[in-house]
């Protein structure tokens, strides 16, 4: 899987997975307006464009921080954008 980034003035960040015989999957824009600070994990799998359990490996591996509310399992939208600027220095 490829990573395509382009970073904003604003501070927002256009992130794009690649993969499926090279199509684009599904943008995700970060902005800290007007999008919550906690993610479901579905949330993050189709932001990235991978599967749920995917996710859950991530997160089970402590590789994706995430936070228990509850029974509810969140990933904070800054834990995730560390979590894509790492694969991106480490792919480098």
């Amino acid at each position: 899987m490829c990573l395509n980034v382009r970073e904003y003035e604003c501070g927002c960040m256009q992130i794009a997975t690649c993969g499926n015989g090279g199509k684009t999957s599904e943008t995700m824009k970060a902005s800290a307006e007007g999008e919550s600070v906690l993610l479901t994990v579905s949330q993050v799998a189709h932001r990235l464009g991978v599967s749920q359990r995917f996710i859950r490996e991530l997160i089970a591996r402590r590789t994706l921080p995430s936070v228990k509310l509850g029974g509810a399992r969140r990933v904070p939208v800054k834990s995730l954008d560390q979590y894509l600027t790492d694969l991106m220095v480490h792919a480098r």
